[in-house]
């Protein structure tokens, strides 16, 4: 018992350690909130209040717990969400290197039957592909080649209806411009259809960043002084190279004119044997090299990392169950849910319980060993199996019956116990 205590204890010391950040500064009593609520959501799979409020274990009252909880969460959801994305960089920005690829993804939040949730937009939903009432969704994920890690960066949340919203390509640079500003690392960034409009593209080819960009069909690209169609440049492209076992890929030079400014690209084609046409993507600058050109492949096929995350988030944490309707409110628990993703990075960075919580969730071993490894599921069950029993995750309201400075001193304990009972030895206790 006491070798368990002392690993909760620790995973409690993780968890503080996340609160220290001197970006967006927190009192103490919403210190007090963030931490029980973070550890709460990863013991509980679920950002539901009163799940987390029971399992606090608090001596007064549930519906009482349940009332600060809520209090917190509409006064200062913006500040925790704020404090979570700075809290994944200050964590995650140290271990950026020349390496490490950065995918850019949006998600969506649906609320199929709900019709008062504040701010309500029309997104798409991404498993489904049809349009509904929701919130979007942007985030950075890393995942670190050597060893085959993805990690959390930032978490956003934001709707089209919401005061002072610009765009989605505000929204997505903004967050490029947040790593930018925590890193000087040369990372690789990643991204899938729909972030090849001219507004990004430019930012990073100003700003000479590393890129892979999946490309639409309805592109054009200066080829040899003129303006060629993408799919034109595609059917040209020889495809030398191969790539694992079933397909090949090559590249052409090309050039891509954005605010009246010519630059240098690459158009990369993959073609797979069991697919009917190929995938092409833009990169940054003139790349010559096949093993550069296969390290920018691989490097966006690990944007997987990115949807496992989004389902981490959506069914290991219960995003896609939230049923607060006010949009502050859900910034927050948003923000909480990246908080205890970070709890268990911070935790697979440690050795030392990295090896607790494997053992206590007895993995199972993978057939995929070249797939990026999602650790976050087994270490969140191994999590819960160290908290479970446990009947309250802290202790900071718990009532001291004898606070009180007229209380007498035979109501706590005696330091010499034996004095009550020697023959020579009388206590009296004077008010």
């Amino acid at each position: 018992m006491g070798i368990v205590a002392e690993n909760r204890t620790e995973m409690k010391r993780l968890a503080k350690s996340l609160i220290n950040t001197k970006q967006v500064p927190l009192s103490k009593p919403l210190q007090k909130f963030v931490m029980e609520m973070s550890l709460g959501m990863a013991v509980t799979g679920t950002c539901c209040v009163t799940e987390i409020g029971r399992k606090l274990g608090e001596e007064t009252a549930l519906k009482h717990t349940l009332k600060r909880l809520s209090h917190m969460l509409a006064r200062h959801g913006e500040t925790v969400l704020e404090h979570a994305n700075h809290a994944g960089l200050k964590t995650m920005a140290p271990y950026l290197s020349d390496q490490t690829v950065l995918a850019v993804d949006g998600g969506d939040l649906v609320h199929r039957h709900g019709r008062t949730f504040e701010h309500l937009a029309t997104v798409k939903d991404g498993s489904t592909g049809q349009l509904e009432q929701g919130y979007w969704l942007n985030q950075v994920t890393g995942y670190d080649p050597a060893s085959r890690t993805v990690f959390p960066l930032l978490l956003d949340i934001y709707s089209t209806r919401e005061k002072g919203f610009k765009s989605a390509n505000t929204e997505t640079l903004s967050m490029i411009r947040r790593v930018r500003a925590a890193t000087q690392a040369r990372v690789l960034w990643v991204m899938d259809r729909g972030y090849d409009s001219g507004i990004i593209l430019h930012h990073l080819l100003r700003n000479e960043e590393e890129f892979m960009v999946r490309m639409t069909r309805s592109r054009n690209l200066i080829h040899k002084g003129e303006s060629v169609p993408i799919t034109t440049l595609v059917e040209g492209v020889n495809r030398r190279y191969t790539f694992g076992k079933y397909a090949r890929f090559g590249s052409c030079k090309a050039q891509i004119c954005l605010r009246q400014t010519m630059f240098d690209v690459t158009l990369i084609v993959v073609k797979n044997k069991g697919s009917k046409d190929p995938i092409f993507f833009l990169a940054n600058g003139r790349i010559k090299s096949g093993k550069e050109l296969k390290r920018r492949i691989n490097g966006y096929f690990h944007r997987w990392g990115v949807e496992e995350a989004y389902r981490f988030e959506k069914q290991g944490l219960g995003l896609e169950r939230m049923t607060v309707r006010h949009f502050g409110r859900t910034k927050g628990l948003v923000g909480l849910s990246l908080l205890a993703w970070l709890l268990l990075a911070k935790a697979n960075q440690s050795l030392k319980m990295k090896t607790v919580l494997e053992k206590a969730a007895r993995p199972e071993k993978t057939s995929a060993p070249r797939r990026p490894r999602f650790l976050y599921y087994r270490l969140q069950k191994g999590l819960q199996e160290l908290f479970a029993g446990t009947k309250r995750l802290f202790g900071f309201r718990l009532r001291n019956q004898n606070r009180q400075n007229n209380d007498p001193p035979s109501a706590q304990p005696l330091l010499f116990p034996q004095f009550l009972t020697h023959p020579e030895w009388s206590l009296e206790w004077v008010g």
